[in-house]
């Protein structure tokens, strides 16, 4: 570079000062920029691939709801419970449920298994009740949107035997209104 005299340098000299400099840097710190650079690369690739990755992810589950349901519930459905939902006709008129039976309870931790699966219309909650006493409830939910899997719920009491209870399911239409109260029957497992 020219010193701060007014000499006037010409391009080929200016190039061989910048040169020599170029040499004067150690070599080390000459690649530790091109390495800055490649790494800056590699990071954009990956946020890139990432997003496109992410976009066609949720492409693929906003197409297929049967496909976004399967993924939610594929830890707790058995394989023979997931052939089912993937070979039934959906009728959206209908209310899917999918509940055990018999339902486990320790230290009033409950094991229901509850789905409410994500092409059901309806938003719903569950009571839990003895079935000999509707005013003793074990367990009542929030609303449950579709898509919604419940796999455990805390009772407010423990049982203390095996007994037979009731899972009202309270439907809701799009717009909150209430649609309609379906009671099954089950069996609570002291455990």
């Amino acid at each position: 570079m020219p010193d701060s005299s007014n000499k006037v340098y010409s391009l080929e000299e200016l190039n061989r000062q910048y040169a020599r400099r170029v040499k004067n840097i150690p070599k080390k710190k000459r690649t530790q920029g091109r390495w800055l650079i490649f790494a800056m690369i590699i990071l954009v690739v990956i946020v890139l691939g990432g997003v496109i990755l992410g976009i066609r992810f949720m492409n693929n589950v906003l197409s297929d709801p049967d496909e976004s349901f399967n993924m939610a519930v594929d830890s707790i459905l058995t394989e023979e419970e997931q052939a089912d939902w993937k070979q039934g006709k959906i009728d959206r008129q209908k209310v899917y449920i999918e509940l055990n039976s018999e339902i486990e309870v320790e230290d009033k931790k409950a094991a229901i298994r509850l789905t409410n699966p994500i092409y059901s219309e309806y938003t719903m909650s569950i009571q839990i009740c003895a079935r000999d006493d509707d005013s003793k409830v074990f367990y009542q939910s929030e609303k449950l949107s579709p898509g919604t899997v419940l796999e455990c719920a805390m009772f407010k009491e423990e049982i203390e035997a095996d007994c037979d209870a009731v899972v009202r399911y309270i439907v809701y239409d799009t717009d909150g209104n209430d649609k309609g109260t379906y009671p099954v029957y089950v069996k609570l497992l002291h455990k």
